[in-house]
């Protein structure tokens, strides 16, 4: 995909910087931006600095897009390997990392898979999460030979703990295997 500027026809009525439905662009030195596939088919229209220098162009955000959902699918498929590596009954078909952008659950598990692991996976893989200078505050806090957990709740919402993963996963699995 590539991006190029809308010439002065295109993104201006009556003289005047608009988006198409009449808005005015918030900030003098932003300009219209056409996104085009590789065969020049327009896909949408989508603000960006006037400049490409430093900027977000529409090329960059397609980038950041698709790094993202990169990453996404990393942790998707580290979580997936996690739960197979734990749960040795269990073969690669039975936990599945789902497609980007796949409406449901990251992680789908089959009937057996559910059975040993009753839980709904959703992953998020993002560059910061407030929640993480939480965590670091528990970590700090936390003395010796204890596992740092976070409980949050915001209003009108159920608390969730939040704990590390490998953590979780060992003593989830530890829990199962006693209970059998």
């Amino acid at each position: 995909m590539r991006g190029e500027a809308l010439d002065h026809h295109d993104q201006t009525h009556h003289g005047q910087n608009q988006y198409p439905l009449g808005v005015e662009l918030p900030d003098p030195t932003m300009r219209w931006w056409r996104v085009r596939d590789h065969q020049g088919q327009d896909l949408s229209l989508t603000t960006g600095p006037m400049t490409k220098a430093g900027g977000k162009t529409p090329e960059r955000i397609d980038m950041l897009t698709a790094s993202a959902k990169q990453k996404g699918r990393r942790l998707q498929q580290w979580v997936a390997t996690q739960i197979l590596e734990r749960w040795l009954s269990l073969e690669p078909d039975d936990v599945r990392s789902t497609s980007m952008g796949a409406g449901g659950e990251d992680i789908q598990l089959s009937p057996a898979a559910r059975s040993l692991l009753p839980l709904s996976i959703e992953c998020k893989n993002l560059q910061s999460m407030a929640f993480y200078k939480w965590y670091d505050q528990a970590v700090a806090n936390c003395p010796k030979d204890c596992e740092p957990i976070v409980v949050a709740k915001a209003n009108h919402r159920t608390p969730v703990v939040i704990v590390d993963a490998e953590y979780f996963f060992d003593h989830y699995e530890n829990r199962k295997q006693k209970r059998r």
